[in-house]
């Protein structure tokens, strides 16, 4: 069963990620509580949907990192999207239906499965929240482009420098860090699968981004000790991320 509690965390969470992307009310706020059913914990490495699966809801995730995957007949991975607390995973099924990827819990999870029927009744009857819900999705697939160019043109040490500003921009915005020290999750061998290079070739990149004196990285927390030094060297520009207000980084 569904408790208070429970429905004003999804509710919460929810409204905290939306209204990053597009203005939400009050109204809007008590209507996200109508959602969703229990909060249940997903442990690491688990899957919460499968490639070749028909998914009836999505799952929103409360806390915890998700990630998209597709593993090839080699046993290899490409992880191409993650998920911070707030997202909706496989919201793209209410319209696409088959799910071609895997959804997988990089740590351990709280996620509460929301119906598509739920969602449909929902966006039909709140037009903002309609919109940013898509905005979200849409901003998944400008994300996935950003990856993709990365992987395509960018050398090794901009692309994983590019992508620890990405994390620490959507950690930023969602209250997660502790001035410029955020939880990271993900082993080398994650970031390998998402920018397409040897975990040799990440432990090297990530060595020299600490002798330059640009971050820290030690039991899965990072400090990033020169912001604009890493922001110019990865080129990084927040734009991509469609945020309504931009955030303020200093």
């Amino acid at each position: 069963m569904l408790t208070p509690n429970d429905s004003l965390r999804q509710a919460d969470v929810l409204f905290q990620a939306l209204g990053l992307l597009e203005p939400i009310g009050a109204e809007e706020r008590r209507a996200l509580r109508r959602l969703g059913g229990p909060v249940v914990r997903i442990g690491e490495g688990s899957y919460v949907s499968r490639h070749g699966d028909y998914p009836a809801a999505s799952a929103l995730l409360i806390e915890g990192f998700l990630c998209r995957q597709r593993l090839l007949e080699e046993g290899q991975r490409q992880i191409f999207s993650l998920h911070y607390p707030g997202d909706l995973a496989g919201f793209e099924t209410l319209r696409l239906r088959l799910l071609d990827h895997d959804i997988r819990a990089l740590t351990d999870c709280h996620v509460s499965y929301i119906p598509h029927g739920a969602l449909e009744s929902l966006m039909r009857e709140y037009p903002g929240l309609a919109a940013a819900l898509w905005k979200s999705a849409l901003r998944e697939g400008a994300v996935v482009r950003e990856w993709m160019a990365g992987i395509g043109r960018r050398p090794a040490l901009q692309r994983l420098a590019h992508l620890i500003c990405e994390i620490f921009v959507r950690m930023r915005v969602l209250g997660r860090t502790s001035d410029d020290r955020f939880y990271l999750p993900l082993n080398q061998t994650d970031m390998a699968d998402i920018l397409g290079l040897s975990l040799v070739h990440v432990n090297r990149m990530a060595g020299l981004l600490r002798r330059s004196g640009l971050i820290e990285w030690r039991h899965q927390h990072m400090s990033i000790s020169d912001w604009p030094q890493l922001r110019d060297l990865a080129r990084f520009d927040p734009a991509y991320l469609q945020f309504h207000r931009p955030p303020l980084l200093t």
